[in-house]
């Protein structure tokens, strides 16, 4: 699951079936079958271009083929590009004999040219998620994601797959070059839901490192393009000294920038919600108090309460892990985000993502994750985030009779 993969899923392009894709394959495989049988019938009537009415109805079969792999693959695994190069060869084929059988074969030019069309454009829109994937990430095959190369992350995720929090975390399967381009490989966490709801929370009472506050502070400048940021988001917020200056210090910008949103109230806050329509909404900068996350939640789930319920039993079943992992001890888990995905069959999942700013502690210091933080004490407020979150969407269940 953030560009970034947050503003690739918030876009809706980090996979994910979509339902009306299936519905659009089973129309051309419909209409493929159509060709074939007319092509077929024609062959007979025709005999003297029976090498015509064979190729354009070679090039249905391909086409009643390719739409069929299509169908067939989230069931069985089935690589759906497997007759890409059959059906292409086909296609062009029935493409150059149409153009040049004249008027007399204008009902054959119709429906051959009428299939090619149909089947480009399903073909197409189910090409659209792989050809969003762009930025920070690139699509993989067989339900596996490419995210572009970050150390840090490649070295939490390796040790993830050996602690017990490998079933909350994305699979990760190591490091692959693409265009001389290094990427981390791990699952597409979406790619077993059909058109799904998606949610991005940041979790934790800070989203930057010590390192950097204190990286901010050995170099400090004035920073007009911070300053221009505070104040299209909160007008009074720069003091008098700062509005003079039309400049801040980097370190004040951060500190002040986390007490906008929930962060600093609830340790977590929403990043984006991505709805099944495709409809996006990012603006949640000024989301901070319980009444208005409830809101937000509340509109994410639609008012479902079988997928809260879901949800909660997930989130409670990772905090317990938490409390036991030995990495989340001995980590200072910050900017990494919970991301929420469920569909309208009421499959919903939940899954840690994001650990680009996960850092080791020096040993022997270990962290609880719910002590306040204060510079040089490494706590990030993780668990707080969570103890708030989890008590949230219980106070959003009805009473249990």
């Amino acid at each position: 699951m953030v560009l970034d993969i947050r503003n690739v899923r918030m876009c809706g392009c980090g996979g994910g079936r979509q339902t009306n894709i299936g519905w659009g394959w089973l129309v051309v495989l419909g209409w493929s079958v159509v060709g074939h049988v007319f092509f077929s019938s024609q062959r007979v009537v025709n005999d003297h271009k029976i090498w015509v009415y064979d190729a354009l109805s070679f090039h249905s079969i391909t086409s009643m083929m390719t739409s069929a792999s299509h169908l067939l693959s989230p069931l069985f695994f089935f690589p759906s590009n497997v007759l890409s190069m059959p059906y292409l060869c086909s296609l062009l084929v029935s493409l150059s004999l149409s153009l040049s059988l004249g008027l007399s074969l204008s009902l054959s030019l119709s429906l051959s040219l009428s299939l090619c069309i149909s089947h480009f454009l399903f073909l197409c829109h189910s090409l659209v998620p792989s050809l969003c994937l762009v930025g920070n990430f690139q699509a993989g095959e067989y339900g596996r994601l490419l995210k572009r190369y970050c150390e840090c992350e490649q070295l939490c995720l390796s040790k993830l797959m050996g602690d017990i929090l490998r079933p909350y975390v994305p699979g990760y399967y190591g490091v692959v070059q693409r265009d001389e381009q290094d990427y981390n490989l791990m699952d597409d966490l979406l790619a077993d839901f059909d058109s799904p709801s998606i949610m991005d929370c940041k979790m934790g009472s800070r989203t930057y490192l010590a390192e950097e506050l204190l990286k901010a502070r050995e170099r400090p400048r004035l920073r007009r393009d911070m300053y221009e940021k505070m104040v299209a988001v909160d007008p009074g917020a720069p003091t008098d000294q700062e509005r003079a200056q039309q400049g801040i210090l980097k370190p004040r910008y951060m500190q002040w920038r986390e007490t906008l949103s929930s962060t600093a109230t609830l340790g977590f806050r929403i990043e984006g919600i991505k709805r099944a329509d495709g409809t996006c909404n990012t603006n949640f900068k000024k989301t901070k108090h319980r009444e208005q996350v409830m809101q937000a939640l509340g509109d994410f789930v639609d008012g479902n309460i079988q997928i809260l319920k879901v949800y909660l039993q997930r989130l409670e079943e990772l905090r317990s892990v938490l409390e036991k992992s030995q990495f989340f001890r001995t980590h200072e888990v910050v900017g990494s985000s919970l991301l929420f995905v469920h569909d309208a069959s009421g499959q919903a999942r939940v899954w840690m993502i994001d650990f680009g700013k996960t850092v080791p502690l020096p040993a022997p210091l270990t962290l609880d994750h719910r002590t306040p933080w204060i510079e040089g004490n490494c706590e990030d407020g993780y668990l707080w985030g969570l103890d708030n979150l989890i008590d949230i969407l219980s106070t959003m269940l009805p009473p249990s009779r």
